[in-house]
């Protein structure tokens, strides 16, 4: 199920009832105590990925806020968690819908909004040099 799930440091804890696994804003991880098997790996292996894209303080900061204020990077997070938990690009490109992460409506206009940006200033640096 590959290495870097085992490689990662992790510590079993008693964690609210429907949670598996958490990793905190330092990178952490924690698993729910007496999981095993293919439960346990998919856990291990989602929550690498979070701590993975946790940086070390202060920039840990800018990642959490990110998460928080930007339905687009909750989106890439979630989905490349979920992938390489499950080892399913599908079933990871689904999840953070499917289970309320973000809503399609406030992803695309974020993505909408990105995307007229990014327009405009290539628009604008066209006409610079032009």
């Amino acid at each position: 199920m590959g290495g870097a799930a085992r490689a990662r440091n992790f510590t079993f804890r008693d964690l609210p009832y429907g949670k598996l696994g958490e990793t905190d804003g330092n990178g952490n991880i924690f698993i729910r105590r007496g999981l095993t098997g293919w439960v346990f790996m998919e856990t291990l292996r989602r929550e690498t990925v979070y701590s993975i894209l946790t940086p070390p303080a202060p920039l840990n900061k800018i990642t959490l806020a990110l998460y928080e204020k930007s339905r687009s990077y909750r989106y890439v997070e979630e989905v490349a968690a979920e992938a390489y938990g499950t080892g399913s690009l599908w079933q990871g490109l689904r999840f953070p819908i499917a289970s309320g992460y973000v809503g399609i409506p406030g992803l695309a206009a974020e993505l909408a909004g990105v995307g007229a940006a990014t327009g405009a200033a290539g628009y604008g640096i066209y006409e610079g040099v032009r």
